[in-house]
């Protein structure tokens, strides 16, 4: 059995480059292309059968919250 972690880094980097994009308030057609990568990263996985649903959530849901914290707080000042 091979052990896959949790939650997906794949699916945790994918929401942070979404989110990212949001916040420096990119055009509109790169923030969708960002939303469809972070989405086809999850399902993808999933559909490899390296991660359950319960890992791309995770991985999504940590992401986002990590680049909001981080851009909340100001630590971001690459912009």
């Amino acid at each position: 059995e091979q052990d896959y972690s949790f939650p997906s880094s794949h699916a945790q980097t994918a929401a942070t480059w979404a989110t990212a994009l949001f916040f420096f308030g990119v055009d509109t057609h790169l923030l969708i292309f960002g939303v469809v990568v972070r989405l086809a990263t999850g399902l993808a996985r999933i559909h490899l059968g390296v991660h359950s649903k319960v890992d791309i959530v995770a991985g999504w849901l940590v992401g986002f919250l990590l680049t909001t914290s981080l851009w909340k707080l100001d630590v971001v000042t690459w912009y």
